[in-house]
């Protein structure tokens, strides 16, 4: 049957007249791309001609190539297709079976559409990569050697990936091949990050395009402190781009851009001269050093490997390099060559002008025709079996013909010298990734340097090499500044709890002293329950520095619902500490008070001081807190904030990091805390002030007045100086300082405070007296009375008794003696002699009154 076949077959061309050997193709090489330039690319896809020529591929048919250079632009292409296709009008006989394209994205979607819709044939690119081109309703035999677009983004993400980078940006072109490519990127980020956001603080994909201008979009990337960029965009854009970015800020040692990896080689030095005036070349140059750039890889990662047409990497570079020569020669003494046949490139055997490094699309030409041989060669053995038919009876209606060569498009599986060619269902190859970066190498300036060739398919979201890549600030940046969490120091908490422990030891110390010792003379006229609510209030401003050094670095705020405890937190400080205040200040404030009341009116003098007065005082000061803290806690609750501070690197080997502070925060909160403290200073002053004015009175139910006063200027001072201090500290999140300040404020002034009071008592009781004597006063008659019973103040019967008698005596001389001892002591004169003249005058009854008053 083969053999009945094959005389249909040759008989057939022979009574058709068509010559049997001759299949044409047609080519469009762009002649003004550098990167597809018809220099480079024609010597390639002539030498794969020769090759499938001389091989046995195709033993019954001479493949013969002719191509054009359109200008990179979609309808000086469309013009070349209607000049060889309608003005020349080949003749059926050379009719182009299939139609070889070049790498300019623009002229490839309309040839594609036009040859594949028009004329039912069948087109391979090798250059354009543009992932429109993947959509089979519009181009439904078109092919291509180089991977889409899209493929690439498949490095992209493992970039992303190795390096731990979740908050990027993409900014690329409005053109569409750079579109469709960019909303793939941000599709597939969103499927790995899910919960990914425009503004949020840890996955974030911010997408940015542009038409001419990129200012805007690069602005708004710098807004949002995005520092990973991915770009599309071509070379002149590129150039333009990177100058505003330099004046923005984002190419420091912080920032990374992934840019395409096809430019042409130096394509920063090719820019319009007014571009430069933006930025200068080494400015550039600069900016550009140590950029990423991905893109296919043309070679196979397997040199050595044997491929079909015989060449390896090395033999197929001496080769093609002999056909560029003579190629370049051609042009340089032709410039109207075009449209030009690869018949007429005869190579030399050697040549001394070879390029150092073939150009890197290469491979991907010489493999587009070697594919083009192969599908013809499988579409005419279908066709001679399955119909008596062949390609010598090609034409475009010739619908059997026309299928059978895109079907064996379809079927491509061999190696080439860009590695294994495969194609997928849209007719996109399956290939290889490549990750270059810009290196700068003196004396030559940047170069790219190939770090790793990626297998999408077998590394999926990792590559290899990653450590060969250089980084400008010697380490891999991060996509944002680290956020460095600032919690207290664990042994500074300690230290502080431990000196608090002490302070709280030593006030219960006090507290058992005081109730013990309460029947004392001395104690008991020193107004013992108000000394008990002062200790009780140091207390819980004791016990508000344990929840000074509670932060969310403790165990059990570490956990779930932690905030929720740092938010109770938050109030139990606010509460313990202005409670505590106000039992301590506002006990010392009573009595204060009360002295002054005997400052003011001198018959007071004599009189026992009575606690439902103090309480008064003290009841009203904690009543406003309490109805203050309370809508306070209802409506405006403390809760958990943070913020945050940039800390720059102090060399270029140290990054930026960005310090993270937690506090307690409300809304309103700055009015909330600034009444409080109004308030809290209203008293304090006017407490301040009132010591001031008692500072030399002496009331015997209240001996300890004069050291009161003192105790409140120190409570004044340690208070007006630490505490704004704390709070400037804090606000600047100097934390540490801050905390010890608030502690030491708060251990200093309850201690300096209860040692004011209570030493002198301590020493007067170690020296065996319980009593306070006037000067030249009998000690028995004279001393202030004990605390017999519960009630502050109470005198015993017989010191009345022997008071009434001295004073009925007329012991004039005495009484005197004791008003001038008092005036002495720094009493007001005016209010001795008033004193003094109501003793001359005084019955025993009334003196008797007074006493039980």
């Amino acid at each position: 049957m083969d053999r009945l076949s094959c005389l249909y077959f040759v008989f057939g061309c022979l009574l058709t007249g068509v010559r049997m050997n001759v299949l044409s193709i047609y080519g469009f090489i762009p002649g003004n791309n550098e990167i597809y330039s018809a220099l480079n690319h024609v010597p390639a896809a002539c030498m794969a001609l020769d090759d499938v020529n001389n091989s046995s591929l195709l033993a019954n048919y001479t493949l013969q190539l002719s191509v054009s250079a359109p200008e990179c632009d979609m309808s000086d292409g469309v013009l070349d297709l209607i000049e060889e296709m309608i003005t020349r009008k080949p003749a059926p006989e050379q009719l182009p079976v299939m139609f070889l394209d070049g790498g300019c994205n623009t002229v490839t979607e309309s040839l594609a559409a036009l040859t594949g819709q028009l004329y039912n044939a069948t087109m391979v690119s090798f250059g354009s990569s543009s992932p429109s081109l993947s959509d089979k309703d519009r181009f439904p035999r078109f092919f291509r050697t180089i991977p889409s677009e899209i493929q690439v983004n498949s490095l992209r993400l493992a970039i992303m990936r190795m390096f731990n980078w979740t908050r990027v940006a993409t900014l690329h072109n409005t053109e569409s091949g750079f579109s469709v490519s960019s909303d793939d990127f941000s599709a597939s980020y969103n499927l790995l990050y899910p919960n990914s956001s425009t503004d949020g603080s840890h996955e974030v994909l911010l997408s940015r395009s542009f038409t001419h201008n990129s200012s805007i979009s690069l602005q708004q990337i710098k807004d949002n402190d995005i520092r990973i960029i991915f770009a599309w965009m071509y070379e002149e854009e590129a150039v333009i781009t990177f100058c505003e970015a330099i004046h923005l800020g984002l190419t420091t040692k912080n920032h990374v851009w992934v840019i395409p990896g096809w430019y042409a080689q130096g394509w920063w030095k090719n820019a319009d001269k007014d571009t430069y005036g933006r930025c200068s070349r080494k400015q550039l140059e600069e900016a550009l050093d140590c950029t990423l750039a991905v893109d296919v890889h043309s070679y196979s990662h397997e040199h050595n490997m044997p491929t079909l047409s015989g060449h390896d990497a090395n033999t197929f570079a001496s080769a093609y390099c002999n056909y560029q020569a003579v190629f370049k020669d051609m042009v340089a003494k032709n410039s109207t060559i075009f449209p030009f046949s690869c018949s007429n490139l005869k190579p030399s055997q050697a040549s001394n002008r070879c390029p150092i490094n073939v150009h890197t699309y290469v491979p991907f030409t010489y493999d587009a025709v070697w594919s083009m041989a192969l599908a013809l060669k499988r579409a005419n053995d279908n066709l001679t079996n399955n119909s008596s038919s062949s390609l010598c009876r090609f034409s475009y209606s010739n619908a059997n013909a026309t299928d059978a060569i895109s079907d064996a498009m379809k079927l491509t599986n061999f190696r080439g010298i860009s590695g294994n060619l495969v194609f997928d269902s849209t007719g996109s190859r399956i290939g290889l990734n490549a990750l270059y970066q810009i290196r700068r190498v003196e004396p030559q300036g940047l170069c790219l340097k190939l770090i790793t060739v990626h297998d999408p398919i077998k590394e999926n979201y990792t590559f290899q090499n990653s450590s060969l890549i250089v980084w400008k600030g010697g380490h891999v940046p991060r996509d944002r500044i680290s956020v460095k969490p600032v919690y207290l120091s664990t042994w500074l908490v300690k230290a502080l709890h431990s000196l608090t422990t002490l302070s709280i030891a030593l006030v219960l110390a006090i507290l058992l002293f005081n109730i013990a010792a309460v029947r004392k003379p001395l104690i008991a006229d020193s107004a013992p329950h108000i000394n008990t609510i002062v200790l009780v209030g140091c207390l819980l401003l004791l016990t508000t520095c344990y929840l000074l050094g509670v932060d969310s670095n403790n165990p059990p705020l570490a956990s779930p619902g932690s905030k929720q405890r740092y938010a109770a937190i938050c109030m139990l400080r606010m509460w313990f500490l202005t409670i505590g205040f106000t039992l301590t200040f506002g006990s010392l404030f009573g009595k204060t008070w009360q002295a002054h009341r005997v400052y003011v009116d001198s018959n007071l003098r004599y009189k026992s001081f009575k606690l439902w007065n103090f309480l008064i005082i003290l009841s009203f000061l904690l009543l406003i807190d309490i109805i203050y803290l309370t809508i306070w806690t209802v409506v405006w609750p403390l809760q958990q904030s943070t913020a945050t501070q940039h800390v720059p690197g102090i060399n270029s080997n140290v990054e930026d990091v960005m310090e993270q502070y937690e506090y307690c925060s409300c809304d309103k909160y700055d009015y909330l805390i600034g009444s409080l403290y109004l308030f809290k200073g209203v008293v304090v002053l006017f407490g301040l002030f009132l010591a001031y004015e008692t500072r030399n009175v002496i009331y015997k139910y209240l001996n300890d007045s004069k050291y009161v006063s003192i105790a409140t200027y120190v409570v004044v001072v340690a208070v007006g100086i630490c505490a704004p201090m704390s709070l400037v500290l804090a606000q600047n999140w100097f934390l540490h300082i801050a905390y010890v300040v608030s502690v030491m404020l708060i251990n200093v002034a309850c201690i300096s405070c209860l040692l004011i009071l209570f030493i002198p008592k301590v020493v007067f009781m170690a020296r065996g007296k319980d009593t306070l004597l006037a000067p030249g006063a009998d000690k028995e008659e004279e001393r202030i009375a004990t605390a017999n019973e519960l009630q502050m103040g109470s005198v015993d019967p017989k010191l009345q008794d022997r008071a009434a008698q001295k004073l009925k005596g007329n012991d004039g001389a005495n009484a005197h003696a004791s008003i001038s001892s008092e005036t002495d002591s720094g009493v007001n004169t005016n209010n001795v002699n008033e004193m003094a003249a109501d003793l001359a005058a005084s019955s025993t009854e009334k003196v008797v009154g007074h006493f039980n008053e």
